[in-house]
This record gives C-alpha cells, structure tokens and sequence, in this order.
C-alpha cells in the first residue's frame, strides 16, 4: 500500500493499480487485521474511480468496519477518509459528513502522519460542495498547516481550495490571489502529483480572470489545459481534480466570449477560433471526467450550456443548464445550481 502511493507520485498507473490488486489478494491472507483494512479501502477507491461504484463502496464500508472493529486508529483514519472521499465524488457530500468527522477526530488524537492533513483535507470537501464555505475554509487551513510539514503540494492544493472558497463566497479577489501566491499555495503544488498542479492552477486562472488580469488568465488555463488530458483520461484520477478541469473550462470559454466581443483588455490575446478550440479541448476533458464522477456532472452541464449559447443553439443550451440545476440540486450543490439559474 505504501508503495502505492509512491507509483502515484512517480506517475506509475500501472503500478499504482497493480499494487492495489496485489495489496488486496495479500492482505486477505492475514485475516482481520488493519492491513487488511488499509489494503481494502484502497482497493475499494480504485474500484470507484474505475466506475464500478457499488462494489467500490461495499469495499470502502467493509474495510471502516474491518478498522473499527481493531479499534485500530491509523486504519480507522484511513478507511474513513476513503470512504468520504468516495462519497463526496459521488455527490453524496451529507452521507460524506459522518466517516470524516470520525476520521478527523481520531486524527486529532493521533496527532502526526500522513492521514492526519489528508483527513482535515477530505473533510473539507463535501463542505465546499454544500456551499458550507467558512467550516471548509477553516479544515483546508488545518490542513496546511500540518501538510506544510510532511506532504507540501497537499498544502498548495488546500490553499487553492481555500482561494476558491472566498471567491465563491464573493470575497475580494485580492485576497484569493494572496492566497495563491502564499509561500505554500501555488509554488509547491504546481510540482505536485497531477491533480494538485491542475486544481492550484485552474483556481489560480479564475482569480485572474475576475481580477481582469486576462492575459496572466490564459497562461494558467493553458497550464492547466496541458495537464487536462493526462488527468481526465488517467485511471486513477481523483474527483477532486474537477476544480481544475472546470476552471480552465471556465475561464478559456470566458475569454473566447470576451475576445470575439473585442472586449477592452482581450486584444492581446489569440484569435477567438484559437481561444475556442482551447475551451472545447478543456470541457472535452471535464466531459469525460464527469461520466465518472458525478458531482462533476452539474458544473460540466453549465460549462456546456455557455458554449451552446455561445454556438448560438439557444435550445440545446436551456436543457444543459436544466441539467445541471437539477443535477446540482439532488447533490446538494448550491453554488453550481445558483449559476445555471441565474445563466
């Protein structure tokens, strides 16, 4: 298992995978032992982010009891944070709430590891997902504060997120770039695994596009773009990845609007055919990232609708931002379903 994760860091899929099936055929010769809950939970996320969603979960829960069981806090911690983070990529952020609390507190007591900060992070999820912006600020910063020390791109990652969390929550942009350009924001998760480089740098394209630094906008987005296709096609993507494909998504359609309106700050920029062809390649990614992860799917629906509207299919682009509302709000999505009504 902990050779796992260094396969994930290395950019080893095949190891990566073939190390989970491995751990799970070994682990289920020791009997109840946190091993084998450890090697279980694992197995499970990687049935979930496969597809196979209903069996990944009975694995999860079956490892949470495994852990329980022992009373065994390292496998406790890990199993539960598994199984939230699979919840909550799901669009299951409510069912989410419990195993990380528990996870959260018996990090707390444990006080040190690896599965400490990653607890403070995934609990941070499902709250940012139900618009509970201010309780998910606070978790991504107790996360940083222990992942600064033991695992830095996870600090840049929760930066990031807490970067998005004030500009979802109409804060000044100021504040989220500050946030960004932290010593333990964009500068350590951009050499990160995949995943924390496209998140950090797709919020960070989001800043400058409000903050109408367009220019300084694209160069994130296409940053991020260059990342798209390795995470949405890679096999052990994580959902939370989908900040980052949505706003690349976001933003290279924005300034694709902006410019073919000749919009003051935008000459400077490609022409509109080549601002549009960057935008499809980006949605195209979240596309295929949502068909397995549905609490991508409400934002993915909205990124469609604007680039519908944009092609001028009026009608077709109504029914993806009626998609995406009623997909947002059976996830529990506020934010998401606030701006496909208000599209």
């Amino acid at each position: 298992v902990t050779l796992q994760t260094v396969a994930m860091w290395a950019g080893d899929r095949v190891g990566q995978l073939g190390l989970a099936v491995y751990a799970d055929l070994v682990s289920r010769s020791c009997g109840h032992s946190s091993a084998l809950a450890i090697a279980q939970g694992s197995m499970g996320f990687i049935l979930v982010v496969l597809g196979m969603h209903d069996a990944g979960l009975r694995d999860a829960e079956a490892a949470v009891a495994v852990a329980d069981a022992l009373g065994d806090a390292p496998a406790q911690i890990s199993a539960k944070v598994i199984l939230g983070l699979s919840l909550s990529s799901l669009g299951r952020n409510q069912e989410a709430l419990v195993p990380l609390a528990h996870a959260r507190a018996l990090a707390d007591r444990v006080g040190s590891g690896l599965w400490r900060h990653r607890a403070y992070f995934q609990s941070g999820e499902p709250h940012y997902q139900l618009g509970e912006l201010d309780t998910a600020y606070a978790l991504f910063d107790r996360c940083v504060a222990v992942a600064r020390k033991v695992e830095p791109p996870v600090a840049g990652l929760s930066r990031a997120m807490q970067a998005a969390c004030r500009v979802r929550q109409g804060a000044s942009v100021e504040d989220a770039l500050a946030l960004l350009c932290a010593p333990d924001g964009l500068a350590v998760a951009e050499p990160g695994p995949t995943m924390m480089s496209l998140v950090a740098q797709g919020v960070n394209a989001w800043a400058l596009l409000l903050a109408e630094r367009h220019a300084e906008a694209l160069v994130s987005a296409r940053a991020c773009l260059a990342l798209v296709t390795k995470q949405s096609d890679d096999a052990i993507a994580f959902a939370r990845a989908m900040d980052g494909h949505a706003h690349a998504a976001l933003v290279l359609t924005r300034l694709f609007e902006l410019r073919r309106a000749a919009a003051p700050g935008t000459a400077a920029l490609p022409s509109p055919e080549e601002l549009e062809r960057d935008a499809v390649r980006a949605f195209a990614g979240l596309a295929r990232l949502a068909r397995r992860w549905p609490a991508a799917r409400p934002i993915a629906s909205v990124i469609e609708a604007y680039q519908l509207r944009l092609r001028g299919k009026r009608a077709a682009s109504e029914a993806a931002l009626a998609r995406a509302a009623e997909s947002a709000q059976r996830m529990s999505q506020p934010w998401e379903r606030a701006i496909a009504l208000r599209a």
